[in-house]
């Protein structure tokens, strides 16, 4: 299932990422690293729509570098940051509560 989110700068609906069954997949690369909090983020309506729809982890995955991030629900609901830079209410987890395994090419 797609989970799409709306991004008040770029005035449109943007491609969040997928769920497959409880686990949500998002592709990123290093550009979208936000060092203020030392992490990745979601943005909070697509994070809302996980929860409501089941999911219980969330990948990430960095397509410059084939690195995956994972965490579970509960771990983003307990040490994030919550915060608008621009693009709308996010929710940032810092890579200190990711596991992380690099994929093969």
């Amino acid at each position: 299932m797609k989970i799409l989110s709306y991004d008040p700068r770029k005035k449109k609906y943007i491609k969040c990422g997928l769920l497959i069954g409880d686990t949500f997949f998002r592709d990123v690369t290093h550009k979208h690293f936000m060092r203020v909090v030392g992490g990745y983020g979601i943005q909070e309506d697509a994070f809302q729509k996980i929860v409501a729809e089941g999911g219980k982890k969330i990948v990430i995955k960095e397509t410059d570098t084939n690195r995956q991030w994972e965490a579970d629900i509960k771990a983003w609901d307990e040490h994030c940051h919550i915060a608008d830079y621009g693009n709308g209410k996010q929710r940032f987890l810092g890579l200190k509560y990711m596991k992380t395994h690099k994929k093969a090419v």
